[in-house]
């Protein structure tokens, strides 16, 4: 007897109390799956243990499945659908989906017969479902796996799942008052897609390839119907989470061109308009969809063979003249914080694109030769530097941890590009920072940066640099700043460097606040 269900009026005192009992119970069997995958394992060497397995796992699936209805509390569908995901991750029995008891779940589920319970519960049980069909079982070899039969199954499973949703392409004149009702369906229904292919997206390439096959129907719908709700952020946002994950999961299985025509139609369907509209719904679904546009290009940026490198051009321009005018001066955080992971990702995956190897410049020079797309180059780190001057301490943190990982892996401060026509800039930049204050919790990382950009060329920031940034130091008379210069010792190495960079920064600040006490015409500057 369900006592969590009992409807007598002495039994509603004791109702929660029932319902709390019932869902810890099947908590604690959640827990239990990790002994029984031992066991599961145990059992294919040790061959008398076989039945048994079978008969603890049978029971739990007979009791758990019959909980799993639109009538029972969720405070006890939950624990019992997270036990039915557990059981098909991490045990996987291989006879699970011959039960008769799972065979009705398939059928109830395929009749829609969960959709009025709630979302995360409907996603669960699709995921154990999914899982059930397309993980490999333990221990067997892949001739024995019955992929063709669990990938049929998979097939019918999502289109119960999306028959309706496929045939949204076809209709896409819905009636406003129907409108929301349509925008909901099409939130649920990519929803319950993602997670499934979120599920495999860390599986061997066999289980992709099932749900890739399963789910291809609805990635054409998805396109089919982005153009039309393309002013509803909410269904826009919606679309690009799945989006994130197939390209998250499925690069191999989509394919060069295929994902080649995708990303050309999202870039023509975000035109400058498009966006205005969309950022300036910040701390909405405008901003989400801007920054999950931007993740699937990082996750194409990241890729470190020749494959997508046909995009990066139209990326990089669509980064640069699109998106960063709109965010430059813009108090986004999230939004800016993707766009710079981009852009990192871009150059550190891409250097090539930039800096070409050419085995007479190595000899010659010691470096990569001249840069190639230069103009792109210059604007990147015109990007970066500018926000340097800004107040938003976590992308000036990451920004700054980006140049440094460049550096380290690209050696970027000995690019001649750099070091003849950026160096300057970002060292005055980043001494400025020092001397204000501004960004006191990274002044450690800040004096870091200044003596890995120093070592590139020690001569030219004593000798150079520092003489020209004293002449342009404000509030400061000339024999303060020759002291100053005196006192910078020509240190090479990083920790008396550090030391004296902070005693110099030091310095200035305390002669600019003296002059500042000094009655007014005392000094001359």
């Amino acid at each position: 007897m369900r006592t969590f269900n009992v409807k007598s009026q002495v039994a509603s005192v004791l109702s929660s109390d029932f319902r709390e009992v019932a869902a810890e119970t099947l908590a604690s069997l959640q827990v239990y799956c990790h002994w029984l995958s031992l066991l599961h394992l145990y059992s294919h060497v040790h061959k008398q243990y076989e039945n048994e397995f079978v008969s603890i796992v049978s029971s739990c699936i007979d009791a758990i499945i019959p909980l799993l209805h639109e009538e029972v509390p969720e405070r006890v569908l939950l624990p019992a659908s997270h036990f039915l995901v557990s059981l098909t991750t991490s045990v996987r029995p291989s006879f699970f989906v011959a039960l008769e008891t799972v065979q009705k779940l398939y059928h109830e589920v395929t009749a829609g017969k969960l959709r009025r319970t709630a979302v995360e519960i409907e996603t669960l049980i699709f995921r154990a479902l999914s899982n059930a069909l397309v993980l490999p079982w333990p221990n067997q070899p892949d001739d024995k796996q019955d992929w063709p039969s669990r990938s049929n199954n998979h097939d019918n499973l999502i289109k119960a799942l999306t028959i309706n949703y496929q045939q949204m392409a076809e209709h896409t004149n819905v009636e406003k008052r129907f409108h929301a009702e349509a925008k909901c369906f099409i939130g649920r229904t990519l929803w319950l897609l993602k997670d499934l292919i979120e599920a495999v997206s860390g599986e061997a390439t066999k289980s992709k390839t099932i749900v890739y096959k399963s789910v291809q129907e609805s990635l054409h719908t998805t396109l089919a119907l982005f153009p039309v709700y393309i002013h509803e952020p909410d269904v826009v946002d919606s679309i690009l989470g799945f989006l994130l994950a197939v390209f998250g999961a499925f690069q191999l299985q989509l394919g060069v061109a295929y994902t080649e025509q995708i990303i050309h139609r999202l870039l023509g369907m975000f035109t400058q308009e498009q966006l205005q509209e969309t950022i300036s719904q910040e701390m909405s679904a405008g901003s989400r969809v801007l920054e999950k546009f931007l993740r699937i290009l990082r996750l194409l940026a990241q890729q470190t063979g020749s494959s997508f490198k046909t995009l990066l051009p139209n990326i990089i321009n669509f980064c640069l003249d699109q998106i960063h005018p709109l965010i430059a001066e813009r108090s986004a955080p999230d939004i800016k914080t993707e766009f710079f992971e981009l852009l990192h990702q871009l150059l550190l995956n891409n250097w090539r694109y930039f800096f070409r190897p050419n085995v007479q410049t190595r000899v010659t020079h010691g470096d990569d030769g001249a840069c190639e797309n230069q103009g792109q180059f210059v604007k990147m780190m015109e990007a970066f530097g500018q926000t340097f001057t800004q107040t938003d301490i976590t992308v000036f943190k990451q920004n700054l941890q980006s140049l440094e990982d460049l550096n380290a892996k690209r050696k970027l401060y000995q690019k001649p590009i750099f070091n003849d026509g950026m160096l300057f800039h970002f060292l005055n930049v980043l001494l400025q920072v020092l001397v204000r204050r501004s960004h006191d919790l990274l002044q450690e990382e800040i004096a870091i940066a200044l003596y890995n950009m120093a070592s590139s060329d020690f001569d030219k920031f004593y000798l150079r640099f520092l003489p020209e940034f004293l002449t342009g130091c404000e509030g400061l008379y000339a024999e303060q700043k020759a002291e100053l210069s005196k006192s910078f010792k020509m240190d090479k190495d990083l920790p008396s460097f550090t030391r004296g960079v902070h005693r110099f920064v030091s310095d200035v600040r305390y002669y600019r606040l003296y002059n500042s006490s000094l009655p007014s015409g005392t000094v001359t500057f």
